[in-house]
This record gives structure tokens, sequence and C-alpha cells, in this order.
């Protein structure tokens, strides 16, 4: 059965070429344009498409807005797409999986250079991935979160482990806006680097840290080649680059491995972390599709450290976590809230 995929742009031209590029995939067919916000949350409910294709300045209701309406009444997995060439475009890239949609990936052009083909078909492999994920509610008023099945968060015995050094974070799908529940629980005062893997087109690394910076009380940035991870900052890998943290913990950042499936690597991340903190460490996978970062959090939990992944109920992509459980690899299952009282309770 084909990919039933709804496209929303206002450029009648961008309208086509999306049209094409997708119906040149024998898999996937365009059920539907629509050409501005109000349109594509009729047409979401009425169509119902396996995954929408969204321009990130649609006109007239703005694509945050749209998406926000879309995945509070009728949720289906959206993938929104922007120019790089666009600043104010790339800005909005963290707001809008923040509201629910999937990812955000590069929007194509219509030239013929070998840049803008590996873009199409990147783009491609995207909306055919998302259009099978399961997508969850989200609430326009969020409700109180709770623990793994409803149950009350009990707490942890913080005195049976070492005190952690350091929080080592892995993310893909979903991330930005898991991470961003997690840390604006996080007061001024907590005292741990965290430092975040997180997979996401390079050109919009930026924006996420500047928008993590506007819900989080801890200073964010990203990190650099021989620095040194700051108590109470949050940071994020670098684009196109492996990080890891050294034998004297510092940051590294390599292009070895290249034959990897995402660069950065989460698994190298954490096995750098469980090489060099041991049981003085905090890793967590949270939502995400494939296995990343499930090697690496079991080689944590081997190396005594605290270990994490994100419950099933409050993941947009169970993928990642659910690798990470099978492998024996976490101490606790938890959602968002509940992984940031575990790290009070530990960092205190």
């Amino acid at each position: 059965m084909s990919i039933r995929v709804l496209i929303a742009d206002d450029s009648p031209s961008a309208r086509d070429h999306l049209a094409q590029l997708i119906g040149n995939s024998p898999d996937m067919q365009v059920v539907a344009f629509a050409t501005n916000g109000f349109q594509t949350v009729h047409m979401t409910k009425g169509i119902q498409p396996d995954v929408i294709l969204m321009d990130a300045l649609i006109a007239h209701m703005d694509a945050i807005e749209a998406i926000r309406e879309i995945m509070d009444v009728n949720p289906v997995p959206i993938v929104v797409i922007c120019a790089a060439s666009n600043h104010w475009d790339c800005d909005i890239a963290s707001e809008v999986v923040k509201a629910g949609a999937l990812t955000v990936s590069r929007k194509p052009n219509q030239s013929d250079d070998a840049a803008n083909h590996a873009i199409m078909k990147d783009l491609v492999n995207t909306v055919r991935a998302m259009s099978g994920v399961h997508v969850i509610r989200h609430p326009k008023s969020p409700g109180t979160h709770v623990a793994e099945n409803g149950k009350p968060l009990t707490s942890v015995n913080s005195n049976a482990k070492p005190k952690p050094e350091i929080v080592s974070i892995v993310a893909s799908t979903g991330g930005p806006q898991t991470i961003g529940e997690l840390v604006k629980r996080l007061p001024s005062s907590f005292n741990l680097p965290i430092v975040i893997v997180q997979h996401i087109t390079p050109d919009f690394v930026p924006p996420l840290v500047n928008w993590l910076s506007s819900v989080s009380r801890l200073p964010v940035q990203v990190a650099g080649s021989g620095k040194y991870p700051d108590a109470g900052t949050i940071y994020f890998a670098p684009a196109n680059t492996h990080l890891r943290l050294g034998s004297n913990h510092h940051f590294e950042l390599s292009n070895t491995p290249a034959n990897v499936p995402h660069i950065p690597s989460g698994d190298i991340f954490l096995q750098s972390v469980a090489k060099n903190y041991g049981s003085r460490a905090v890793g967590i996978v949270l939502t995400g599709m494939g296995n990343d970062g499930a090697q690496g959090l079991r080689a944590m939990y081997d190396a005594g450290a605290i270990t994490v992944a994100q419950n099933s109920e409050s993941c947009v992509v169970f993928g990642m976590p659910h690798e990470a459980i099978l492998l024996g690899a976490a101490n606790h299952t938890l959602n968002p809230a509940g992984i940031s009282k575990l790290l009070l309770e530990y960092a205190n």
C-alpha cells in the first residue's frame, strides 16, 4: 500500500516540485495539496494522510499553529521543510518540533547539482521513515506529567551509587521537545554538566541551542574541541562530527569512523563516557528511531553508571529506548518528569 502524503505549501512551483519528488517514489502518492495552514488542518481531518509534508512558512495560520491544531485533534506524522538560506525560517525549527512535528528537513530547490540531489534523497527517505511512526496526541494545554503507567514517581536511593559527575543524553526523533520538557524542570543551581547528542539536520543545531536557551535556566552551547564541560551547563554535539569525552574529561571531536549510521554517534559518545567516567555518570537514551545509543548505554550500565531509558508512553518513537531496554541497559525507565526528578536527587 502506498504512503499517502499531504503536501502543504503556498508556493505553486514548490508544490509541483515536491509532488514530482514524492510521485517518483513508487511507494508514495500525493493525495492532496494545501495552500495554507487552515486548509492543512481541515484536509487532515477529512483525508487522513499517512504523513504531512509542510513548509515552515506556510501562509495564513502559520505552521506552528497548524501543527498544534493537528496534533491536538487528529495526530498525524508531520515533516516540516525549510530553506536553510532563510535565517528566520531555520529559527522556527525547534518551535515546530516542540509543537509536535516529528522532524525538520532541508527544503530542496529545483537545481540539478549534487548537493540538492542529496537533499531530495534525504527528504524522500525522511517522509518514508516518518510515515510509519505512531504519533501521540499533543494537547494544546498539556496536563501534568506522571510516571510510567500513571504510577507516582518513587524516590531513588541516591546513596547506592557514587555522585555522578556528568549527564550524557542521546536523542533522535522527538528529542528536542523531550529535552525541553526535561531541562525546564532543572533549577539554575543544578550542578552537573549535561552533554547531548541529538540527531538533527546540521543547519538546525544553532536554532536548537537558541530555543533551548529560552526554556532552560541553564546556559546552553555547542561543545568545542579541547574544552571541558562546566558544571551547570548544557552542551550539544556539533553537526557532522563525532563527540567523545577523553581520558582527562575534555571534549574530543573526530570524523572517524565514517561508516556508521549517525554522525555524531550516540553509541560512540556514551562508550567514551563509560570508559572515562565509569560509575560516576548518568546515561540517558530518549525517543528516536533505530538503535543508536543502546550499545553505548549498555557499556555505561556495565561500568556501573546510572542508566535511563525513556518510557514508551512518553516517547514520540520508542525505537532507541526500546533497544536499550532489550539489551538490559537501563536501571530506570521514566518519562521526562521522572528523569528530571532522578537527576535532581542524584545531583543533590
